[in-house]
C-alpha cells in the first residue's frame, strides 16, 4: 500500500537510512530513553513481575530493531508487523491474563519516545 505523501526525495531517503543506521549501530542511547518511556508507562503486574519486565523489555527492544532496519532498507516504506517470539510471547501473555490494554500503554509510549529521539 502505497503512502498518500508519494515517495521520498532522495536527500529525506538517505537521512532517513543515516539514523536508522545509527540506531542499529548503537542502539543503547535510544534503548535506554525507549526503557524508560515504558517502565514510566508500564502499570501493575508488568512492573512488579520479573518474568514479564523481562518479556516487555526483550518485545521492545526486538520491535525497535526490527524498525529501524526496515527503513535502513526501505526508508518510505511501510514497516511490516513484527512478528518474533519476543513480541508474540508477551502478546500471547497479555491477553491470557487480560492486561493487553496495559501493554497497548506501554508500547504506544516506547514508539513515542523513538519519534522525539
Amino acid at each position: 500500500m502505497a503512502d498518500a505523501a508519494g515517495p521520498l526525495s532522495p536527500q529525506a531517503a538517505d537521512l532517513v537510512r543515516r539514523i536508522a543506521r545509527g540506531i542499529l549501530d548503537e542502539p543503547a542511547g535510544l534503548m535506554g530513553q525507549v526503557y524508560a518511556a515504558v517502565s514510566a508507562a508500564a502499570d501493575e503486574p508488568l512492573r512488579s513481575e520479573p518474568v514479564l519486565a523481562a518479556e516487555v523489555a526483550a518485545s521492545t527492544r526486538a520491535n525497535v530493531l526490527h524498525w529501524a532496519a526496515d527503513i535502513a532498507r526501505d526508508p518510505g516504506g511501510r514497516v511490516p508487523a513484527n512478528l518474533t517470539p519476543e513480541v508474540l510471547g508477551i502478546a500471547r501473555e497479555a491477553f491470557r491474563r487480560g492486561i493487553e490494554q496495559t501493554v497497548y500503554t506501554t508500547y504506544h509510549a516506547g514508539q513515542n519516545a523513538v519519534q522525539a529521539y
